[in-house]
């Protein structure tokens, strides 16, 4: 694989940290497979739903969704149940064949999030004000069960549980106002849930869902070499799945470095979200460190981020008086803009771009040329650090 590949020729540099995180879940969890999932469907069933709505990721998350529906929904309906699933694609854009596959061989109704529809229910507002518009599809079901993975999020701390709701079913509306209204909290932080405010909001909303309908959750924790995950109602298991999550993905670390080098798994299906790996491990950076993104492609990366990061400011207030839809890739290049600084970013991809630059961001697939200079600066004397599957872990020092 071209992550390993790459991996493999800065270890051969020489004398090179390399972050390592070695958690065994076996103990603590339970494994992924139909036996263990078994009572969470005892557990439906009892409460003899009319209907059931699955909320599932898109591809955007490297959920074992196809897995789990398969386990799941044969034995919903062999109970008589209603069952039909939702995506959580929030404002992502959905292609057709993701909703095909995710139905392939399981007869089943699939519906995604159109945020621009008016398919969405208004439910109040969170603490906070933010618009509580959920869809229909959702609103309506007597049994809610969300599908999600637990890993590493910019803002939110951690994806999963609740997030599935908010944004995942919501309109654009409330997705854009809960963004903008704390998005640049200092909390607002990959690991950190208590005290913020981004993902008190939509925890909040999980709790309102609750109080009107069953909610039960699987979240599925990607542990170094197996899949485990918590389930049982919303609130609980999200919280048993938070306190896994930051014994398995977090690290405090000492040092800091002057070049990491930041292998994009598992989000490496685009730059998008492959970016997250350096939001996540950028504290263990000195100010002027090299970090090199290794991100196998570069997917449909929205043209909005880009476009931010060749700008010398984001003019969110001027974005939205032109009315423009999608503001949240703005706000995750000016987040990323922010937290750089003077350092410098390479994103190395097996794609066929030969070198385009974007700001603080250098895009390139000259995979010799930067091994080469990773291998100048060791030789000056850098500090360097490996990093594998970044998007997955956040290693951090308190002196940042």
């Amino acid at each position: 694989m071209f992550e390993d590949r790459v991996l493999n020729e800065v270890r051969a540099v020489g004398m090179v940290d390399e972050l390592d995180h070695s958690e065994d879940l076996s103990h603590s969890i339970n494994p992924l497979n139909s036996e263990s999932l078994n009572f969470l469907i005892n557990s439906v069933t009892k409460d003899k739903p009319r209907k059931v709505v699955l909320v599932v990721t898109d591809r955007s998350r490297p959920t074992p969704t196809k897995e789990l529906l398969t386990n799941i929904i044969p034995k919903l309906r062999n109970a008589g149940i209603n069952t039909y699933v939702v995506v959580a694609n929030g404002t992502h854009e959905v292609e057709l064949n993701e909703v095909s596959e995710i139905a392939e061989g399981l007869n089943v109704r699939v519906y995604i999030n159109e945020p621009d529809s008016n398919r969405h229910i208004y439910m109040g507002t969170t603490k906070g004000g933010v618009p509580i518009k959920l869809l229909d599809k959702v609103v309506d079901a007597d049994t809610t069960i969300l599908l999600g993975s637990v890993i590493p999020h910019v803002w939110a701390g951690f994806s999963g549980g609740s997030k599935l709701l908010l944004p995942g079913v919501s309109a654009r509306e409330s997705t854009i106002e809960h963004h903008l209204k704390y998005y640049n909290h200092p909390n607002a932080l990959p690991g950190i849930t208590e005290e913020n405010p981004f993902r008190e909001e939509i925890d909040y909303v999980g709790d309102l869902i609750s109080s009107n309908a069953n909610v039960y959750a699987v979240n599925v924790i990607h542990g170094k070499s197996s899949t485990y995950f918590t389930a049982g109602r919303l609130k609980e298991s999200y919280l048993r799945a938070i306190r896994m999550a930051e014994s398995t993905y977090v690290n405090e670390v000492n040092d800091k470095y002057d070049v990491l080098v930041v292998d994009g798994r598992p989000l490496n299906m685009s730059l998008y979200q492959s970016i997250k790996a350096v939001f996540n491990n950028l504290s263990i950076s000195n100010n002027d460190s090299s970090i090199i993104l290794i991100s196998r492609s570069l997917g449909k990366c929205p043209k909005e981020f880009l476009e931010a990061l060749e700008s010398d400011d984001v003019p969110v207030d001027g974005l939205i008086h032109k009315g423009v839809k999608d503001l949240i890739p703005y706000l995750v290049a000016y987040s990323l803009r922010e937290k750089l600084r003077y350092r410098s970013l390479v994103v190395l991809t097996n794609d066929s771009i030969t070198y385009r630059k974007f700001g603080p961001l250098t895009i390139t697939n000259k995979y010799d040329f930067v091994v080469e200079e990773i291998k100048k600066r060791y030789k000056a004397g850098s500090k360097i650090c490996i990093i594998r599957d970044g998007a997955k872990y956040i290693n951090f020092n308190r002196k940042h």
